[in-house]
């Protein structure tokens, strides 16, 4: 009975520690998580407009851009078109 306590006992505790470990993961997404805002592409609108309208002056607008490319899965951004919808991240 001694044997079957103690392994109940760790399994108890590996539960726990599993359970800790999950929310930490988890709380750790949740803080880092972007929010983001969609734009509709208008006739004329480069990547670098819509950038230079969305950016704050102390940033790089073209690491902006290039972030715009990414979160957007956009390999050429001379591709975007009007009515096309980008997502914006909100700093």
């Amino acid at each position: 009975m001694g044997r079957l306590y103690s392994k109940a006992k760790m399994l108890c505790l590996f539960t726990i520690l599993l359970a800790f470990a999950g929310f930490a993961v988890n709380a750790d997404g949740l803080l880092n998580t972007e929010r983001y805002q969609s734009v509709n592409v208008q006739p004329g609108d480069t990547l670098w407009s819509i950038a230079s309208r969305n950016v704050s002056e102390e940033t790089d607008i073209r690491a902006y851009v290039f972030e715009l490319q990414e979160i957007n899965h956009i390999s050429n951004p001379g591709t975007i078109t009007p009515g096309q919808s980008i997502l914006i991240p909100l700093k």
